[in-house]
């Protein structure tokens, strides 16, 4: 049985300014650095056998400052669902430049695409295929995205109908699986109890 840990980067410049991230590359910002320190004490006690990250600097900054000195993988197929031209836009922005698309992918992101962005089944397929390039056994860690945590949440539990519920996951947040065989086993959704007081 593989142990899968997904851990979801901290909070970035544009997370504090309300922009349209994606696969836009902000560094982290203040509280981002102090979230993903608090996750170093819950990481560094936990043998990994491998250790991934998307290669944004949002989520490579949160894997150094978590697992310091940790053989980190890159791999581009850990990165957000691409916004398009919606990128590095404050929502608002595209509200009053793009209401109709943005109205659409709002009332259901599982169909709807931004504007020259991606779909949610093309962010589905590369996870998906990251997915099945991992070890059947042994226990991994992922720095990620919000997207690709739901993706991966949404294959074991099935896709919401429209969006009338989504999992939330917060940042420098951890969820852990178990993969095996017979199924998986969800352990923890978005835990941010590192995180309290900060």
């Amino acid at each position: 049985m593989l142990e899968l840990w997904l851990v979801r980067h901290g909070e970035s410049l544009w997370n504090g300014e309300g922009r349209v991230q994606g696969q836009g590359d902000p560094p982290l910002s203040a509280l981002g650095r102090v979230q993903a320190q608090r996750l170093a004490p819950r990481l560094s006690r936990t043998p990994f056998s491998a250790v991934y990250s998307s290669d944004l600097q949002r989520t490579t900054e949160t894997a150094r400052s978590a697992l310091p000195g940790a053989c980190t993988t890159a791999d581009p197929r850990l990165r957000e669902l691409h916004f398009g031209v919606w990128e590095g836009n404050t929502w608002s922005g595209v509200a009053d430049t793009d209401a109709a698309a943005l109205s659409a992918w709002l009332s259901n992101p599982y169909t709807n695409t931004p504007t020259g962005g991606e779909s949610y089944a093309a962010l589905s397929q590369r996870v998906q295929a990251w997915l099945s390039s991992l070890p059947r056994t042994g226990r991994v860690v992922a720095f990620t995205h919000g997207g690709p945590i739901r993706v991966i949440l949404h294959s074991l539990t099935g896709l919401p109908d429209g969006h009338r519920w989504r999992f939330e996951v917060g940042p420098a947040s951890l969820t852990k699986l178990v993969l095996g065989d017979q199924g998986a086993i969800i352990k923890t959704v978005a835990d941010a109890a590192h995180l309290e007081g900060s």
